[in-house]
């Protein structure tokens, strides 16, 4: 997966290369991305300044890395409840 910063740079490439007369396709190309990656890119970072999209990434990390440890969580409190014997509530308990 590219990081925040690597596609940032690779924004910052496309323009530098356009601006000094490089067709964009012609850019694209040159750094190495696909136009509907760079597209993507275009969209997902229109108007973000670099440090809210250094975040935004790092908090999309941070949740799909969540979302799995709860999901292996779940399937080992399943596996328990299974067990004869275990007195496991099926709804958590107040915090």
């Amino acid at each position: 997966m590219i990081t925040a910063t690597d596609a940032r740079l690779k924004m910052q490439q496309v323009d530098w290369l356009i601006a000094h007369g490089c067709q964009m396709e012609c850019a694209i190309e040159e750094v190495g991305v696909t136009h509907a990656g760079y597209s993507m890119w275009l969209r997902e970072h229109e108007g973000a300044v670099p440090v809210a999209v250094d975040r935004l990434y790092h908090l999309q990390t941070e949740n799909s890395r969540l979302r799995r440890k709860l999901a292996k969580l779940s399937v080992e409190l399943n596996s328990v409840r299974k067990v004869p014997g275990t007195d496991v509530p099926d709804q958590p308990m107040a915090a």
